[in-house]
């Protein structure tokens, strides 16, 4: 993780209470939910997991790569 934010690739957001709504209404496990809510909020363009086929329910709201 340290290189990562060395290299300015990691990206430290808070969740507010309007994040946590946003998540509860998304299709998918609330954890995986919040990801894609801050990620979004964030900037981000795409997010990396190993579980790609757990956030196929969110594919129109931010590109998932394995």
């Amino acid at each position: 993780m340290d290189r990562l934010q060395g290299r300015g690739k990691v990206v430290v957001i808070a969740s507010m209470d309007a994040d946590r709504s946003a998540a509860r209404r998304l299709p998918i496990h609330a954890a995986d939910a919040s990801h894609v809510v801050l990620a979004r909020r964030a900037g981000a363009t795409c997010m990396v997991t190993n579980n790609v086929r757990d956030f196929y329910p969110c594919a129109g709201l931010i590109r998932v790569i394995e």
